[in-house]
């Protein structure tokens, strides 16, 4: 067997830490381009997921438009309904069970009953006329 080591210790002056130039250049020309490259994926699949995530909003967001253009179709029908007067009587009566007032369930301003304190309540000018009040409503009707 060869031993390699005869001798050595005789020309061991002792142990120092140095660094050679030459090996510190190539292990830097080595690990610089690694690095350049990790870094450069790094940031196009950050880019990537950027965009990836912008799409899915950008979706969400035109989702979101479609279904408020739609209400916004259906405020401008139910506001043109609600602007016919034909068609708010028919709701009225329909929905709501409303009917017309018939002549006698109309109170009068000058109204006199036989107790006082109605009389007080019912007479004088309540800022209405004398006349029955017609609802505008249920005009055609």
């Amino acid at each position: 067997m060869l031993d390699l080591a005869a001798g050595f210790e005789n020309r061991n002056y002792g142990l120092r830490r140095s660094t050679d130039p030459r090996i510190l250049l190539k292990s830097l020309a080595v690990v610089l381009p690694l690095l350049a490259v990790a870094g450069s994926l790094f940031i196009y699949l950050w880019v990537g997921g950027q965009n990836i995530q912008i799409g899915y909003q950008l979706q969400w967001l035109q989702l979101r438009e479609k279904e408020l253009l739609n209400i916004h179709r259906q405020c401008i029908i139910e506001e043109q309904i609600l602007k016919n007067p034909e068609k708010l009587n028919a709701m009225a009566q329909a929905d709501l069970g409303m009917f017309l007032l018939q002549p006698d369930q109309i109170i009068p301003a000058s109204y006199e009953h036989g107790d006082s304190e109605k009389r007080e309540k019912y007479s004088g000018n309540l800022g209405r006329s004398t006349e029955p009040v017609k609802n505008i409503a249920f005009n055609g009707l």
